[in-house]
């Protein structure tokens, strides 16, 4: 992700929290807690660049789904997703995570 690019995203910089990128350690330790089965579904509120929804489709053959608001972010998201060639299991959906309908994940995070 480029330096300062949530900065530069400021229209949505107050709305919840701003964008810290999560380390990796962390998302795999989050993903291994989560204990997520092959097939399953997890939703990443505020997912940033995507790691969480790549590292999680990767290790764990789930279904990804990130929610982000910052337009330069979820840019940022698909092409790191068209990289990790994870597209036909991840997407992203921009929007605000407090409308996102949640009720077909089977497990959510959020960093």
């Amino acid at each position: 992700l480029s330096p300062g690019l949530a900065a530069q995203d400021s229209t949505y910089a107050k709305k919840l929290a701003p964008y810290v990128a999560s380390p990796q350690r962390v998302v795999d330790r989050m993903l291994e807690m989560a204990n997520l089965k092959p097939g399953e579904t997890v939703y990443d509120l505020g997912c940033g660049d995507g790691r969480i929804l790549i590292t999680a489709v990767q290790r764990y053959k789930v279904k990804a789904v990130g929610v982000e608001i910052a337009e330069k972010l979820v840019a940022e998201a698909n092409r790191n997703l068209a990289r990790a060639a994870v597209g036909d299991m991840a997407r992203i959906i921009h929007g605000d995570l407090m409308e996102v309908d949640l009720s077909p994940a089977d497990v959510v995070t959020i960093y």
